[in-house]
């Protein structure tokens, strides 16, 4: 009795309350804390720590292996890719080891663990969306206020965890497009505005960036919800606003977003297919940085293409299984995408994929912005799966 007695209280501590405050870190951490270190120590701590502790559940790997066998598709992604760098014997390689497991501790605690209903998750993300909408509110006034939005070339960053332009508007365009799917489905009006609010202001914090790749993979979005989400008696009422946006956008910021042409990307990727020729078939690793020569003078190390970082660290092999995995997640998301969850891990997988057409992106690393970018998406469609499944046996 009292094993049993301990058990509900470790479920309830722990899979109830500790995770899902550490997801709520794990989206808003980007704008509270200092530096990006800290922000993987809070998710590390926060998240990470709680999903060790549940994971000691033989049950719920079963049931989620017997409800979502694509995880194979993950495992193997995660194998190759820490046994090539091993191979590679390059520096730290051990490390890739960890983070493989952090990834799995991730995946598994949000889609088996995490005791929560879609409507409170659906509140979670809400709250996230309006914690990200404030910190953008938050870095434009506070420019403002010291004079940098108004120098040339402005680019808006952000504080708290946020570095770059880029990295900054994919994780506000990512918010904006979970605000945009959250107003599609939440049935409260109150709700429903708010969510929708929240989107509109990252989107704001977007355009600010001058990052034009989140910009493209949020358009993407809105035609994808415009065509298979929004119902048609509001779907012209849809259409008008998504266009007058744009019209207003390339109207009011076309020289800035213009002004800097192609950003040398065409001389980046035929740089990195000669380098993935060198080696095609396992690549050269994860952690041996490309050093990319371009007509400006700079070195660049980023191959700023998602697909292209798989092919030049993993070779065909590494880019087969990156394919594999996004691909299998993305048709399971897509064919239940009535759901919520898979609906929202659609909306995501799309704005990912455009965006890092002009990113590199980390294939395998610590908590970070490619997380939100890559693999929530998946853990999310891997819960909407192990809850249906569920559903249907019971």
């Amino acid at each position: 009795m009292s094993i049993s007695i301990f058990a509900q209280l470790f479920e309830r501590i722990v899979c109830r309350y500790w995770l899902a405050f550490g997801l709520l870190i794990f989206l808003i951490g980007f704008f509270i804390a200092p530096s990006q270190h800290h922000y993987k120590l809070l998710v590390t701590d926060l998240l990470l720590l709680p999903a060790l502790l549940a994971v000691f559940a033989p049950k719920h790997w079963v049931k989620l292996w017997r409800n979502c066998r694509a995880i194979a598709l993950i495992g193997l992604y995660l194998l190759y890719f820490t046994l090539n760098e091993l191979h590679h014997q390059t520096e730290d390689a051990a490390e890739y080891i960890q983070w493989s497991i952090y990834l799995l501790l991730f995946l598994f605690a949000l889609s088996a663990r995490l005791i929560i209903t879609e409507h409170r998750l659906g509140q979670l993300l809400l709250i996230a969306t309006l914690a990200a909408a404030a910190a953008a509110l938050f870095a434009i006034a506070y420019d403002l206020k010291t004079g940098i939005f108004r120098q040339p070339d402005y680019r808006l960053i952000g504080y708290g965890a946020l570095y770059n332009p880029l990295r900054s508007a994919e994780v506000f365009g990512a918010f904006a497009v979970i605000g945009i799917s959250l107003s599609i489905h939440i049935e409260s009006a109150t709700a429903r505005a708010l969510a929708f609010g929240g989107a509109m202001i990252c989107f704001i914090a977007t355009v600010f960036t001058g990052s034009r790749s989140p910009l493209l993979g949020q358009l993407a979005v809105g035609v994808y919800a415009i065509v298979f989400q929004i119902d048609h008696r509001q779907r012209f009422r849809w259409i008008l606003t998504i266009s007058a946006i744009c019209v207003f956008v390339l109207a009011v910021f076309w020289q800035e977003l213009s002004t800097r042409g192609t950003s040398l990307r065409p001389e980046i990727w035929s740089y990195v297919w000669h380098l993935c020729q060198q080696h095609p078939w396992l690549g050269q690793g994860l952690n041996h940085r490309a050093e990319i020569p371009t007509s400006s003078g700079a070195i660049f190390t980023d191959t700023h293409n998602l697909f292209l970082n798989a092919l030049y660290a993993g070779g065909v092999i590494g880019l087969a299984l990156l394919v594999a995995v996004f691909g299998t997640f993305g048709q399971l998301a897509w064919q239940r995408r009535h759901l919520m969850l898979c609906n929202l891990a659609t909306s995501l997988l799309i704005y990912s994929f455009i965006t890092l057409q002009f990113d590199g992106g980390s294939l395998l690393g610590r908590p970070g912005e490619f997380w939100l970018l890559l693999w929530l998406p998946i853990a999310l469609c891997m819960r909407a799966l192990n809850d249906e499944q569920s559903h249907n046996v019971a």
